[in-house]
């Protein structure tokens, strides 16, 4: 069962179009997420807010190291 969540993710994260610009590539990023989102909900039976929160979460740890000049530069502006 794990091996076809596995598959579906990867469909849903590769379906994404990166060469999409502008209002395009947010529109297919909202898409993608709600997408990885409502299968999440699916699989786990947890709420949305849930599911969103422990998303963002695994993204931030992952991303961090990679991003973490760009994460700096969005955020330092909430905290001054």
């Amino acid at each position: 069962m794990a091996v076809a969540t596995e598959d579906r993710i990867g469909e849903i994260v590769h379906s994404y179009d990166t060469t999409l610009h502008g209002s395009q590539k947010r529109k297919a990023a909202k898409e993608a997420t709600e997408a990885l989102i409502a299968h999440l909900m699916q699989r786990t039976q947890r709420p949305v807010d849930t599911v969103r929160e422990q998303l963002c979460g695994v993204f931030a740890n992952v991303a961090w190291s990679q991003y973490r000049s760009d994460f700096m530069q969005l955020l330092a502006p909430m905290v001054r």
